[in-house]
């Protein structure tokens, strides 16, 4: 990546940010002080191309609510979190 002392405009990595989404209605999440768009990260930059790593949107949900989602009854019947895609 160019050391400790390379320039940030110099280095090959970069961190690749995109807006975050929210899966149920499709709009842009926005932050709660400014109202800006969220930005996550979702991958590394290189050579002006992104590398997606960030496969995966996880979310918490409570356990023993009545929702009629099938990803939502093998989330609690095993008793461990599942990816969402995006």
């Amino acid at each position: 990546m160019g050391g400790v002392f390379a320039k940030r405009k110099d280095q090959l990595l970069k961190l690749a940010y995109d807006a975050s989404f929210n899966s149920d209605t499709g709009e842009c999440k926005l932050g709660f002080y400014d109202g800006n768009i969220i930005q996550t990260v979702k991958g590394l930059m290189f050579k002006g191309k992104m590398i997606i790593t960030r496969f995966y949107s996880w979310r918490m949900e409570k356990a023993g609510t009545d929702v009629f989602n099938l990803e939502y009854f093998f989330t609690s019947a095993l008793g461990m979190l599942l990816p969402s895609r995006h």
